[in-house]
């Protein structure tokens, strides 16, 4: 569902990221302005010096100052009335060190070999928030790459297990034993240098098919890498997300050829420091039952947060639908 959102923010063809002057809401506050417009999300603030993703919503807005926005297109983020917000349907906020301390340290399996990987690992533990347990399982032509790669990181723990040739991919997984960990990464199967969609797609279908048989709640998530985009729309399944290499950094150069001031927003949201997308649990925002948007946009301001979307249950296997996710 993340990469969805990613996509829909570069691809030209959606909501994206404008930088628009609003005089009205100058002398207020970021946290002001999230409720100003009925179809647009402010998500951060262009000053003289720098443009600044989500600088904390109570950034006073200056005279000469932009609003960072998701809309359809910079003539259309206007400020209007929204929806009245339902404070009987916003729950409580919970702590953030609660949030910490309930997740617990996090396993992580990487099957497969990239060269990205040492990145990968630092980045992760620049998002980790304890202690965490990797486990790459690769092919014995890999083991070699690996072995000069920089795995070690405080407080992770790396154990590198070998894939036989002999071995298929339904035996490997599930004697990974996949529900006992919290996130799968599938990278690009690659044979003597050579990358194979095919190949990555029946890991992730069977992966698919063992994790169908858990129940929702512990289930992995799950990431895979596959070179060509065509491939990502032929699959409808729910085995997570599916990452295509290059179609995320051309969607990126397209958008810094529009804009070249956008760099430290797409910077900001693609490492571990700064602001992040996630994607969370509408239930622990407001109580079951429907509700607006707006209402959804207060709940979040009120934990320090900005919504800029949701993502609809019934469209997460549909690749038409960019997989439910809204924006």
């Amino acid at each position: 569902g993340l990469y969805s959102v990613y996509a829909q923010l570069l691809s030209f063809q959606g909501d994206e990221l404008y930088f628009v002057h609003e005089p009205t809401l100058v002398g207020k506050t970021l946290g002001d302005a999230l409720l100003a417009y009925p179809d647009t999300s402010p998500v951060g603030v262009k000053t003289r010096d720098a443009a600044l993703l989500h600088p904390g919503l109570d950034t006073v807005i200056g005279p000469e100052d932009q609003l960072v926005v998701i809309t359809r297109d910079d003539d259309t983020a206007t400020v209007g009335a929204v929806a009245p917000v339902d404070e009987t349907a916003i729950l409580a906020a919970v702590p953030r060190a609660a949030e910490r301390d309930a997740t617990g340290p996090s396993r992580w399996l990487f099957i497969g070999w990239s060269s990205t990987l040492s990145d990968m690992l630092s980045e992760l533990c620049g998002y980790a928030t304890g202690p965490v347990d990797v486990e790459i399982v690769c092919r014995d032509g890999d083991l070699v790459r690996i072995a000069g790669a920089d795995t070690s990181r405080p407080g992770m723990a790396v154990t590198v297990t070998t894939w036989p040739d002999h071995v298929d991919a339904a035996s490997m997984l599930q004697d990974r034993k996949l529900a006992s960990f919290d996130y799968v990464v599938i990278f690009n199967q690659r044979n003597d240098g050579v990358t194979h969609d095919n190949s990555t797609l029946m890991v992730m279908l069977q992966a698919t098919a063992i994790l169908q048989s858990l129940p929702e709640g512990g289930r992995p998530a799950v990431v895979t890498e596959l070179i060509e985009g065509r491939l990502r729309k032929l699959c409808k399944t729910e085995a997570g997300d599916i990452v295509v290499d290059s179609e995320m950094v051309a969607l990126m150069a397209a958008q810094l050829s529009e804009n070249p001031d956008l760099l430290p927003i797409l910077v900001d949201l693609c490492d571990a420091d700064g602001s992040e997308i996630y994607l969370k649990d509408i239930g622990a925002y407001v109580r079951p039952g429907a509700t607006n948007y707006a209402t959804m946009v207060e709940a979040a301001r009120r934990r320090g947060e900005i919504a800029i979307g949701y993502r609809r249950r019934a469209d997460f296997t549909n690749p038409a639908a960019n997989f439910g996710a809204l924006l």
